[in-house]
C-alpha cells in the first residue's frame, strides 16, 4: 500500500486533490478552508436573500444610508426603505343600530417599523463585516 502523495497535477489522475487526507496530515486544513467558504457564501446568500425578502436593494442599504445621513437628508423617507412609518389604514365604525357601517380612511403611525429599520441597518453591517473578516482571513491562510 504506498501512501505518498502524488501531488503532481501532470502525472496524477486527480491532480491535487489526491494529496489530502488523514495520513498526509492536511486532512484538518482542508475542512477548515472548506468550512470558511461555506461562511462567506452563507452571508453572501443572506444578503440576497433578505434582498427578496423585504423587496428593497439591500445589498447596498447601508451604503445609501450612511451617504443620506452625511447629506443630511432624512433616510426613512427614501424609496429604498422597507418599513414605512406612516401609511394609510381603512377601517369600517357601526352605528349605534349595528346596521350603518361607516368606513374610514386614517392616517396611521407605525412606531415599530423605526426599531425594525434600526435593526436591519445593524444586521446589514454586521454582515458586511463577517463577510469582510472571513474573506480576510481566508486569503491568510490560503
Amino acid at each position: 500500500m504506498d501512501n505518498r502523495c502524488c501531488c503532481d497535477p501532470y502525472t496524477s489522475p486527480k491532480g491535487c486533490f489526491c494529496c489530502t487526507g488523514n495520513r498526509i496530515g492536511n486532512y484538518l486544513v482542508v475542512l477548515f478552508l472548506i468550512s470558511k467558504i461555506f461562511y462567506i457564501g452563507n452571508v453572501v446568500g443572506q444578503l440576497f436573500l433578505l434582498d427578496v425578502v423585504l423587496a428593497t436593494k439591500y445589498q447596498t442599504f447601508g451604503f445609501e444610508v450612511v451617504r443620506d445621513l452625511l447629506a443630511n437628508k432624512d433616510w426613512t423617507e427614501e424609496s429604498y426603505v422597507a418599513f414605512p412609518r406612516v401609511t394609510l389604514c381603512d377601517f369600517k365604525v357601526r352605528g349605534q343600530d349595528m346596521v350603518n357601517v361607516h368606513p374610514y380612511t386614517v392616517q396611521c403611525v407605525l412606531p415599530i417599523n423605526l426599531y425594525n429599520e434600526s435593526i436591519y441597518v445593524f444586521l446589514w453591517y454586521w454582515m458586511v463585516l463577517v463577510a469582510a473578516l472571513s474573506v480576510l482571513r481566508f486569503d491568510l491562510l490560503v
